[in-house]
């Protein structure tokens, strides 16, 4: 029986923006320790915005919080929030 192929996304994947113009692909492997980057709250909105067909949120500030969290999991420091 013939299976249907997989829809793609035309969003990339979960990148996150570089100061130096490019992208990171992989985080830190100790993210506790060690930071790979910074990203202030515009730039997880931005990030959210573009993201929010692929998660599942109910609101462009529950994926922010989402794109937040995964980017404190991969070594990457958050600046500012959703309050600040």
């Amino acid at each position: 029986m013939p299976t249907a192929p997989l829809p793609s996304s035309p969003r990339p994947p979960d990148e996150l923006p570089d100061p130096q113009g490019g992208r990171h692909r992989q985080g830190q492997l100790d993210p506790n320790k060690a930071k790979v980057g910074k990203l202030n709250w515009d730039q997880v909105l931005e990030i959210a915005k573009t993201k929010m067909p692929d998660l599942n949120a109910g609101s462009v500030e529950a994926a922010a919080n989402t794109v937040a969290g995964t980017a404190r999991s991969m070594g990457v420091t958050v600046e500012g929030g959703p309050n600040a």
